[in-house]
């Protein structure tokens, strides 16, 4: 396992060498960039507020690091209507910035939580019944330090 360097001032890994990373620890603070696609949706609220935790725990508190990704959405927030009888929930325009700020006040303070900005849009691309219910939406999002 490679040591890597924090910097005590903003608790960023110095940019760790990717060939030497063995562990997610490694990258604690180090990344500029998350992508996470058709992820969150598998999940319960609580289950996606913890994984939100641990993404930015990764991420580099600096202008311009975002996490960005798409799942499936809802108009309005709520258990997602899985044919398999999952239990997974859908977020809508409105309740997924109101996660990442929550995420981003209780790990970083409310101060700092005002330099995120949360872009959420649902788009209407799936067949209705695609997923076994007339709500089948994308939601497309991000989440920036500014």
């Amino acid at each position: 396992m490679s040591s890597s360097t924090i910097d005590p001032a903003t608790n960023n890994v110095a940019d760790p060498d990717p060939s030497t990373v063995t562990s997610l620890i490694q990258l604690r603070g180090a990344l500029t960039h998350i992508y996470t696609g058709a992820l969150f949706h598998l999940f319960t609220e609580e289950a996606q507020y913890e994984l939100a935790v641990r993404l930015v725990t990764l991420l580099k508190k600096v202008p311009g690091a975002v996490i960005f990704g798409r799942h499936q959405g809802r108009r309005e927030a709520g258990v997602i209507n899985d044919q398999y009888g999952r239990d997974r929930y859908g977020h809508s325009e409105k309740s997924w910035p109101q996660l990442w700020k929550r995420v981003f006040a209780e790990a970083e303070g409310e101060e700092f939580a005002e330099r995120v900005v949360v872009h959420a849009e649902l788009r209407d691309q799936f067949k209705p019944d695609v997923f076994g219910t007339t709500e089948a939406y994308m939601l497309y999002w991000s989440v920036q330090i500014v």
